[in-house]
C-alpha cells in the first residue's frame, strides 16, 4: 500500500516536471588562456601557439565558458619578457593581470619539450615521433588563488614522415587531458527537477548544454545538511548523464536507487549533482 502510494506521488512529480522552472541558475563563467612560458628546443617554439590555440579552441567547444579572444592575452607577452622572475608568476600578479582581461579565471602552462623524436628502423627508414610535457595551472582571479594542476605527458608512438606532422599530431591528442583538467578544476553542479518515469529511475535536471554537461558524464549526488551558507554534503547516490538537451539533461540513478527515491520525493530541493572528478585521462572521454 506504501509503495503503490509512493509512485502515485512520484507520477504527480513526474507530471510537474514540464511545467516546472530549470532550478538553480547557472551562469557561465569566462576564462582565458594566457601565453605559455617555454622551455624546450628553441627550434620547436613555434608549436608552443599551436598548443595554446588547441587549448583555448577546447575550452570554447566545451560550452563550460565565454572564453576570452587570444588576442585580448597578446599584450600580457611583453609584460612577461620584462618580468620573468618566480615572483611575476604567482597567483597573485595573474589575477591582476585577468582583472584587466575581464576574465574570471586563467590557464596558464609551462611547455618543458615540443619535439619529435626521430626514429630509424631496421631497414633504414625514417620516421618521426611527437613528445609533449606541459604543466597547466587555474588561477581564480577574485581570489588569486591556484587550483589544481595538471602535468600532462603525452607520447605518440606512431610514426610521422615530418618532424612537424608528429609535433602537430601529439599536441591534438590534448583533449582528454584537457577534459580531466576542466572536471577537476570546474566540476558542473546541477539541481534535481523531477522524476521522468514513475520508477524514478530517470531523472530531469537543471542544466544541459548551456553549462556544458555531457551525456556519459558521472555526478554524484549529495544531501545539504546544516544551516544555509555552511551545509555539509552526504554522498547519498550517483548518476550517469543519459541524454542532453539546451537546457536540461536526463540521468540514470547508478548507485543506492531505494535509498534516494524516498528523498526524491520529500527532500527534492535539498540534493545537488556534482560532477565527479577524474582520476586519469584515459576513463571517460567525451568528443567536444
Amino acid at each position: 500500500m506504501k509503495t503503490s502510494l509512493l509512485k502515485l506521488l512520484l507520477l504527480a512529480m513526474c507530471l510537474s516536471v514540464a511545467f516546472s522552472g530549470t532550478g538553480i541558475a547557472q551562469n557561465k563563467k569566462s576564462i582565458a588562456v594566457l601565453p605559455f612560458s617555454y622551455g624546450g628546443n628553441e627550434k620547436n617554439k613555434e608549436y608552443k601557439s599551436i598548443l595554446e590555440d588547441k587549448i583555448n579552441a577546447l575550452l570554447v567547444q566545451s560550452g563550460r565558458f565565454d572564453v576570452v579572444d587570444r588576442e585580448a592575452t597578446s599584450f600580457v607577452k611583453q609584460e612577461k619578457e620584462l618580468q620573468k622572475s618566480e615572483d611575476f608568476m604567482d597567483g597573485a600578479n595573474f589575477a591582476e593581470v585577468g582583472k584587466g582581461m575581464g576574465a574570471n579565471y586563467l590557464v596558464y602552462g609551462k611547455v618543458s619539450a615540443i619535439k619529435a623524436d626521430e626514429i630509424i628502423d631496421k631497414k633504414g627508414r625514417r620516421s618521426y615521433k611527437g613528445n609533449l610535457y606541459v604543466a597547466l595551472k587555474m588561477i581564480n582571479v577574485e581570489t588569486g588563488k591556484i587550483g589544481e594542476s595538471e602535468f600532462i605527458e603525452i607520447v605518440d608512438n606512431k610514426g610521422e614522415q615530418t618532424e612537424s606532422q608528429a609535433i602537430r599530431n601529439t599536441v591534438n591528442k590534448i583533449g582528454g587531458h584537457i577534459q580531466k583538467f576542466l572536471i577537476n578544476n570546474f566540476p558542473l553542479s546541477v539541481s534535481i527537477i523531477g522524476c521522468q518515469d514513475v520508477e524514478c529511475k530517470l531523472i530531469s535536471v537543471s542544466a544541459g548544454n548551456n553549462i556544458g554537461l555531457k551525456q556519459g558524464s558521472r555526478m554524484t549526488v549529495y544531501e545539504l545538511s546544516g544551516e544555509k551558507g555552511n551545509e555539509k554534503r552526504i554522498v547519498v547516490g550517483e548518476v550517469l548523464v543519459k541524454s542532453v538537451t539546451d537546457e536540461q539533461a536526463v540521468c540514470q540513478i547508478t548507485a543506492n536507487a531505494k535509498e534516494l527515491l524516498p528523498k526524491l520525493q520529500y527532500i527534492k530541493e535539498r540534493l545537488v549533482l556534482v560532477e565527479k572528478k577524474m582520476t586519469n585521462a584515459g576513463g571517460r572521454v567525451y568528443i567536444f
